[in-house]
Formats: structure tokens, sequence, C-alpha cells
């Protein structure tokens, strides 16, 4: 039996929407510890109810640091069931030569050295029950002068009914 949660008076068209910007929290998932190889298929969680992925940023406590011509870089990628939701995935890069430092997609952050996420507007839905996953790709050395560390992924979502 089909979950029957939805009040049986009139809301405002938008209603949904407003509620998930206060009341559904994002999916998160994080790898912690050191990276230097990829960590694949990660999951973020099951969907409460029928949605879509509205904004996807990741975060590095350290970027990592190279110390030859290959650059340090770790990918993420954001399915739903096993189905990538975006068109451009979200990066972080180490700088050559210098320190290892924190680094985020997040736009007010301002921050270099960093690829936005661009959602694929026909995969980004998901409806009740499907399983969210993420994939930590990494690119560079295996053994850097500063690996990359605690990797962090947020994906925002909200309810399609």
């Amino acid at each position: 039996m089909p979950n029957q949660r939805r009040p049986y008076f009139p809301l405002p068209v938008n209603f949904p929407q407003q509620v998930a910007n206060e009341v559904f929290p994002p999916f998160v998932g994080n790898v912690s510890g050191e990276i230097a190889i990829n960590k694949l298929g990660i999951p973020l969680g099951i969907a409460r109810f029928a949605g879509r992925i509205v904004d996807i940023n990741i975060a590095a406590l350290q970027s990592g640091r190279r110390d030859t011509t290959v650059f340090i870089s770790g990918e993420v990628d954001v399915k739903i069931n096993g189905t990538t939701c975006l068109t451009t995935k979200p990066r972080i890069y180490g700088k050559s030569g210098a320190a290892s430092e924190h680094k985020t997609t997040f736009t007010s952050a301002a921050d270099t050295g960093v690829r936005a996420a661009v959602i694929n507007q026909s995969a980004n839905t998901f409806a009740e029950g499907d399983i969210l996953t993420w994939d930590l790709i990494y690119y560079g050395e295996t053994s850097p002068a500063t690996k990359m560390q605690n990797v962090c992924v947020i994906v925002e979502v909200e309810p399609t009914t």
C-alpha cells in the first residue's frame, strides 16, 4: 500500500518545495582519512519521497599537494539507482608546490581550483525508495607529498509532487 501522508485540504502550488527547503535534509556523505584511490558506490541513502536533485557540492579538508607533474584532484559522481545525474562532475584540485588546503565547490566560498557540478535535468529525478550513491574518483599519484583528506558531499533535494 502506498504512503498516504498527503493533507486533504488545498495548499499553495509550491508548498512541497517550501516544506523541502525547511524540513527535508540533504543527503550527506563523506570519506574519512587520506585518499589516494577511488572510492566507488558509497551509499548516501534511500529516498523517502519522490523528488529531484537540485544541487551537489563537495569539500575536502585537505586538497592535497603534488610533487611531480601529475595533478592531484578528486571528482564526485552522484548516482540514482546506479545512473549518474550529472553532466559535469564537481572536482577539487590540489595545487602544484602550494600547501594543501581546505577547498569547497560552494560558490559563496569563491574558492579557486574547483569545478562546480552541473545537474543533468533529464536524469535528476528519483522515486520513493530509490537508492542514491556517490563515487569519489581520485586522479593523481598514489604517494603524493600530501594526500587529499576527508572529502564530503552534500546532495540537496526537493520533492516533485
